[in-house]
């Protein structure tokens, strides 16, 4: 397991029939380990960038034949892109390893809004990400689901006031998460919470979270991963 701040990096342990690593060195605290779960931002790389020693460490799961998955809020980038990125770095990933908010967002209305009207308000073009949905475009109808993702220039005044327009006449709040900055080579970075409290409080009603609650979106998590176990 790789070593994150807090919960950054997790062990799955949902079944009986897990492999042993007590015959592989690792200690007998680590012997039922099914898969590994391991956030990127701040424990694999900062700012896209490899932290020592994780490209090693990484592959040496994939030696080990542990099934794992690369978990992160970022909401600019779709997976594809994210894995390219991170291969080109050295590290031993598919698309398919990876779980996003947006991924895990989409998931999350199709089971619980089917079928709706969303307007989208983010920050990158994550649409082949967000399958089953149907975005609308600006200027069209009400909507049924204002889905909120990363912060950027798209946060303008007009864009805002659009999605509280919307939200006065019933539409769902949904957000991919409500961190009120994130991390980079350059300092902290206002993120998508200041204005989603904005949005709540204006419109009297509360955001379902869905990238950062564990609580809330873990069973959507699963539901989108299916681990396999690989060798490099």
């Amino acid at each position: 397991m790789l070593a994150g701040h807090g919960p950054r990096a997790a062990v799955w342990m949902p079944a009986a029939s897990c492999l042993g690593w007590g015959n592989r060195g690792y200690g007998h605290g680590m012997r039922r380990i099914c898969a590994v779960l391991i956030d990127i931002d701040g424990v694999l790389t900062v700012s896209w960038k490899p932290l020592p020693g994780t490209v090693a460490a990484l592959q040496q799961l994939r030696t080990e034949g542990f099934p794992l998955a690369l978990v992160i809020n970022t909401t600019s980038r779709t997976r594809a892109s994210i894995a390219s990125t991170l291969a080109e770095a050295g590290f031993p990933v598919t698309a398919g390893d990876i779980l996003t908010a947006p991924v895990i967002a989409a998931a999350y209305l199709r089971e619980h809004y089917p079928g709706t009207r969303c307007l989208l308000l983010n920050s990158g073009d994550i649409s082949e990400d967000l399958t089953g949905l149907d975005l609308a475009q600006g200027g069209e109808p009400p909507v049924d689901v204002v889905l909120v993702g990363g912060a950027g220039p798209e946060f303008s005044y007009q864009a805002l006031n659009q999605a509280f327009s919307h939200l006065q006449r019933g539409a769902r709040l949904v957000a991919m998460h409500r961190g009120l900055y994130w991390r980079t080579s350059e300092g902290l970075q206002l993120d998508t919470g200041a204005f989603l409290a904005g949005l709540e409080q204006a419109a009297a009603t509360e955001a379902d979270v869905v990238g950062s609650q564990p609580q809330r979106s873990s069973r959507l998590h699963w539901r989108t991963w299916v681990p396999t176990r690989r060798t490099p």
